[in-house]
């Protein structure tokens, strides 16, 4: 479930973030901070998630850099990759440029090569999509 809307505005010093999400939306994260024992604000809550997920996401990364697979794309050619595509997301209309991942386009296992021309830049999210 994505918010309705996010207005984003950004000063020298702080960001501010509005917010609007639906009634449900609201239930939910009313029900979580509950489940929290009330003890933490939606604020304390958001900063929690931010600081837990990119937990997970680091270690995952540092997991992978250090795999014996053979099919682990070598640095030079990653970064080369994602220079071409300028640094984001090559899913048609997505333009992001948060938790890039390089994608072989033909996979390995079915004889795909590790060349520029078999790799793309998907963010997690349609990489994960893609299967």
């Amino acid at each position: 479930m994505t918010p309705l809307k996010i207005q984003k505005t950004e000063y020298a010093d702080k960001v501010y973030l509005r917010l609007e999400l639906t009634h449900e939306q609201n239930q939910r994260l009313e029900k979580l901070k509950a489940l929290r024992s009330h003890k933490h604000s939606i604020e304390s809550l958001l900063v929690e998630f931010i600081e837990k997920e990119l937990k997970n996401y680091e270690n995952t990364k540092f997991k992978l850099s250090n795999s014996k697979n053979p099919r682990q794309i070598p640095k030079r050619l990653r970064n080369s990759v994602l220079k071409s595509s300028g640094y984001k997301c090559q899913f048609p209309g997505c333009e992001s440029k948060y938790f890039l991942q390089i994608d072989h386009i033909h996979p390995v296992r079915r004889g795909g090569k590790q060349n520029p021309e078999n790799l793309q830049v998907l963010c997690a999210t349609h990489n994960q999509q893609k299967g």
